[in-house]
């Protein structure tokens, strides 16, 4: 039998079993479903979550880094993320729903003009932003 571990993005498989059980179907087996659960692990098809980008799709916001200022004039790096969401909003003139992140400002105008509306205002296409 094989253990299979993940450093960084390689794989490192070690074996544990001697020369004749490696070469048996039944060792073969678990060397398959051992690697195959680590390429699973490494693009993502087990239950963990994946970040998200801090990035609104429409407005361009992204995080802001700066110092925190203390009293005594400390400075400490510090980072300002935008308030990004992931929304499902639905196009009248496609009539249909499309998946967009985008900032909670960008959100309200999306909310007031329309998507279409806004993303010519900006000179955007959808296939920009989805």
């Amino acid at each position: 039998m094989s253990r299979v571990r993940l450093t960084g993005e390689r794989l490192v498989i070690r074996e544990l079993a001697p020369r004749t059980a490696r070469n048996s179907s039944a060792g073969l087996f678990l060397f398959h479903l051992t690697v195959t659960a680590c390429v699973r692990y490494i693009y993502g098809a087990t239950n963990r979550k994946v970040a998200m980008s801090r990035k609104c799709s429409i407005t361009g916001k992204k995080p802001m880094s700066g110092n925190s200022v203390s009293h005594a004039n400390n400075k400490t790096r510090r980072y300002q993320l935008p308030n990004i969401k992931k929304k499902r909003i639905y196009v009248p003139e496609l009539g249909r729903h499309v998946r967009i992140t985008l900032s909670t400002r960008a959100l309200r105008s999306v909310s007031k003009v329309g998507l279409l509306a806004y993303l010519k205002k900006n000179n955007l296409q959808l296939k920009d932003v989805t």
